[in-house]
């Protein structure tokens, strides 16, 4: 059953939409044919049994024409034996001229096997009956003065009569019998015919709106699930999970989901390419004005520290005039390097662009950011003892730090850093020997 219950759902799944509708807008049809069968062939049931009714009332009609004839043919015999009047044998005459016609009528109406055996055995005692009679009629007309001789027949006769009656009382009780519970079968019957027609037609009709309109709400909330995944890619967020169904909705949600999740990597990657510098691989402005404003943002809420570092690199152009842009390049690196690998991976390094560098400390290093400075330039001092350098490296650094009770734009925070960095650069200068 399982088994069975899968095939029919990977079946649906597997349908066209269009295969889908058709069969949905089918289905009201198939309930309107239903209802149609069901109330017609409960009318032909009905009929059927009121057609058994009439034939039973028909069989009646035939078994009370016999009897009618035997009572005449019995009335006339014993009117002449009476009277020995031969006019009293007109029904006699009239009776047993019909009996054999009714008789054959009566055998064509019955139909079961056993009724057919009544029959056989209704003729025999019908033909024995009217020999009797017969016989009375012939013998009174001879003993006219000994009537008493025909006492054997006529108590022969009323023995026969009676089984006769007996019989047709059985037959006539099994049509009453039939009538009865055709009549029953037959209200039963139209009983269903009128809720099929009357309950049954509007409980389809309602069914099969609610299989048309659960299909349009289900239809509309899988193409809603695909308009929330063109917001969702509009917006550049991840987007839900398409449903596997094989029609043409799910197989359009599912190529938007494999389009858009490479667009949105694409994306991700462009802008990741377009906030990094590639020299240096540190962040660029374009990268680093959003992680400070945020961060500012946070400082202010919770009254954290955070601290900016202005960093320019001394000397780049006259390296890059002396010795050539590739060597000056290879300083600007060198200078990224050591900005990674001095600060904290919570500490954000970035390179404004040129000889420019920032650094955002936040936390602890915010806090002690004289002590970052101090361990950057003795970063920087390490470098420059090695053997095989085409340049010394030089840094001029200024540090400003943000204040949460008198909060100022990042702007603003970088203008101050680089404004102390510009009083580093000339206090280096000034102490700087003179040319000899």
């Amino acid at each position: 059953m399982k088994h069975a219950d899968f095939l029919i759902e990977m079946n649906v799944r597997t349908m066209s939409l269009k295969s889908k509708a058709l069969v949905v807008l089918a289905v009201p049809l198939l309930m309107l044919v239903a209802t149609t069968v069901l109330t017609s062939g409960a009318l032909r049931q009905s009929e059927e049994k009121d057609a058994r009714v009439a034939h039973a009332y028909h069989v009646e009609e035939r078994i009370t024409a016999v009897l009618d004839n035997l009572v005449d043919v019995e009335t006339g015999v014993r009117g002449y034996l009476l009277t020995a009047d031969e006019r009293f044998l007109d029904p006699y005459w009239d009776g047993s001229g019909v009996i054999a016609e009714n008789l054959q009528r009566l055998q064509l109406a019955v139909e079961h096997e056993r009724g057919r055996d009544q029959m056989l055995r209704l003729r025999e005692l019908v033909k024995r009956r009217i020999d009797i009679l017969e016989r009375l009629r012939t013998d009174a007309s001879k003993l006219s003065a000994e009537r008493s001789r025909l006492v054997p027949l006529l108590v022969r006769g009323r023995i026969v009569m009676e089984e006769i009656r007996g019989l047709l009382d059985t037959m006539t009780r099994q049509q009453q019998l039939t009538i009865e519970s055709s009549r029953r079968e037959a209200d039963r019957t139209r009983r269903v015919a009128f809720l099929v027609a009357v309950a049954g037609a509007p409980a389809g009709m309602l069914l099969a709106l609610v299989v048309v309109l659960g299909f349009n709400e289900r239809t509309i909330r899988r193409l809603a699930r695909v308009e929330e995944n063109v917001s969702r890619l509009e917006l550049g967020e991840s987007m839900v999970e398409p449903d596997d169904a094989e029609d043409e909705i799910g197989r359009l949600g599912r190529a938007l989901v494999r389009s858009g999740t490479l667009a949105i990597e694409l994306r991700d990657e462009l802008q990741r390419l377009a906030s990094v510098d590639p020299l240096t691989s540190l962040v660029n402005r374009r990268g680093l004005m959003p992680l400070l404003e945020h961060q500012l943002e946070l400082a202010r809420r919770h009254r954290e520290p955070v601290a900016l570092l202005f960093i320019d690199v001394d000397g780049l152009k006259a390296v890059n005039d002396a010795m050539g842009h590739a060597v000056g390049d290879e300083m600007l690196a060198e200078t990224g390097a050591l900005l990674r690998d001095t600060f904290r991976t919570s500490d954000v390094a970035a390179r404004l662009g040129g000889d420019e560098f920032c650094v955002m400390l936040t936390g602890e290093s915010a806090a002690t950011s004289e002590v970052a400075i101090s361990r950057l330039l003795g970063a920087v001092e390490s470098a420059n003892r090695l053997p095989g350098r085409p340049f010394t490296l030089s840094l001029s650094i200024g540090a400003a730090v943000f204040d949460p009770i008198r909060p100022i734009t990042a702007d603003e925070l970088i203008t101050w850093a680089d404004a102390r960095m510009y009083e580093h650069k000339r206090a280096k200068r000034s102490a700087a020997p003179a040319p000899a």
